[in-house]
């Protein structure tokens, strides 16, 4: 049994419906999308019902607990970012797919539910704006390198292609708790960080295409250096942006937002999102909101 796993707290419904609108109209799987959605007690009803209808024609079940977690260290990511790393545990699946809630699928995710390389308990991209260990986002000081070179690969957890058996039997949902419990343990990308610690570069590494990032649209919206440019030239990673198979919608500008520049990217999630409107609206339910303007909480 495989499934697809998103996470989200009552500030992200909204995108939340639009990612899992994507994942639906393009699974092309020879079994049924089943998609798991974990979330805390302030996602209400009406919620939880336009998650479903968004997701139609997708089996969806629906985890809702009370989860703790601690603050991020930057404002604009909620706590459930962390669910992630307790999801292997609460669902009973050979293989599981998590996506962030702000991410597009462009392709059928199906292709990932397939063995990892080696004996690595999950496969993941390279993050584009912190490409290895060595980027000025690692903080050294709290991030041993353990032996591997600054130039290794650090990747971003928005997607993460996980072997349930291999994650438990290397107690990986636990080793991340007491590591998130040690006050001298506050990364900065909390559950990013703790995860590339933990797993000490045993990871298959995924092409690019699996998770694309706006670059080029964050560029003219933050002041900031693209580090990624070494392993992502931006003539290669504008071909990224045109044909991605997941799009994800990293960093603070959102295309639901003001913030982000008008072009092929915000138009792609706004087309999704129409879709995704009408199935709410046919299914009687009211079709969530969130600001244009404040930033609503992120997973990445």
């Amino acid at each position: 049994m495989n499934g697809v796993v998103l996470c989200l707290d009552a500030n992200y419904v909204w995108p939340t419906c639009v990612a899992a609108r994507s994942l639906a109209r393009t699974w092309q799987g020879p079994e049924p999308l089943h998609l798991y959605l974990l979330c805390d007690p302030g996602v209400l009803p009406d919620s939880l019902a336009a998650l479903t209808a968004a997701a139609a024609p997708a089996k969806v079940t629906v985890i809702q607990r009370d989860f703790t977690f601690p603050d991020m260290r930057i404002g604009y990511i909620t706590p459930m970012g962390y669910a992630r790393i307790v999801a292997p545990g609460l669902i009973d699946a050979d293989r599981l797919l998590y996506l962030d809630s702000d991410m597009l699928a462009c392709v059928s995710v199906h292709t990932l539910h397939r063995p990892i390389a080696h004996d690595h308990p999950v496969a993941a991209a390279r993050d584009p704006y912190i490409p290895e260990l060595g980027s000025p986002h690692v903080e050294t000081d709290r991030f041993p390198l353990s032996g591997r070179a600054p130039s290794f690969p650090y990747f971003n957890s928005g997607l993460l292609a996980i072997d349930v058996a291999r994650w438990r039997a290397e107690r990986l949902t636990e080793r991340a708790a007491e590591l998130i419990a040690n006050p001298d343990w506050r990364p900065l990308f909390g559950d990013q960080d703790t995860l590339n610690y933990l797993l000490g570069g045993r990871f298959e590494l995924l092409d690019p295409r699996w998770n694309v990032m706006p670059v080029s649209a964050v560029q003219q919206r933050l002041d900031f250096t693209y580090h990624g440019e070494r392993y992502v030239p931006m003539p290669y990673q504008l071909d990224l942006e045109r044909a991605p198979f997941i799009m994800h919608y990293a960093t603070e500008v959102k295309p639901w937002t003001e913030a982000f520049p008008d072009g092929m990217l915000r138009r792609r999630w706004h087309a999704v999102a129409a879709e995704a409107a009408v199935l709410i609206e046919a299914a009687g339910v009211p079709v969530p909101t969130v600001s244009t303007t404040v930033r609503p909480a992120d997973s990445h």
